[in-house]
């Protein structure tokens, strides 16, 4: 499948894993958490009840046969969430795109989810975090992410068909947050 991270030219892996401080792990993608380390509790409630959310790169999607009206597709991004200082990958495969679909795909972390329309290019996520494992510390978040797309490129006569692959912009998500934790 064209729409893979093994296609990761090696000199971009190389880049990026040297980018990260020494004690800090491989990024490794495909449904692995990426943790920085322990969740400082204060820091995690403070950004948690000041700017809840998270921040998403490496947003990419694929469709297949869009120029004659298909609307199934992939899509692939990180998202971090600063409050608990963690990563999650969300993945999702030949999926229905067009905006109907009400369904909630599951991201690498427990409790992290994601909605993607290419009516809109809009991306809803939710998700539930702790700060300290207490459960009168668990937030529960969901907002929207309209980016821009930076680039697409057709690749025809693939596998399951004619291929359109658009990487987006980054942003940030700012959630709302529901009970039992609400933003002060």
């Amino acid at each position: 499948m064209f729409f893979s991270w093994r296609f990761i030219p090696a000199c971009l892996l190389a880049v990026s894993v040297a980018a990260l401080p020494a004690q800090q792990p491989t990024p490794e993608y495909k449904g692995v958490l990426i943790k920085r380390g322990a969740v400082d509790v204060q820091k995690c409630l403070n950004v948690s009840t000041s700017h809840p959310g998270w921040e998403i790169t490496n947003l990419a999607f694929t469709t297949i046969n869009y120029n004659t009206g298909g609307r199934t597709g992939d899509i692939r991004f990180n998202a971090y969430n600063p409050a608990v200082e963690t990563t999650t990958a969300c993945t999702a495969e030949n999926i229905d795109m067009s905006g109907g679909s009400k369904l909630w795909h599951d991201c690498s972390v427990v409790g992290t989810g994601f909605q993607f329309s290419l009516t809109d290019y809009g991306l809803k996520i939710k998700g539930s975090w702790s700060c300290g494992g207490d459960p009168a510390r668990v937030f529960n978040g969901e907002g929207v992410l309209s980016s821009g797309i930076l680039i697409c490129d057709d690749y025809p006569f693939e596998e399951r068909g004619w291929q359109t692959v658009c990487q987006m912009a980054n942003g940030v998500v700012e959630a709302s947050l529901s009970e039992p934790a609400t933003k002060s």
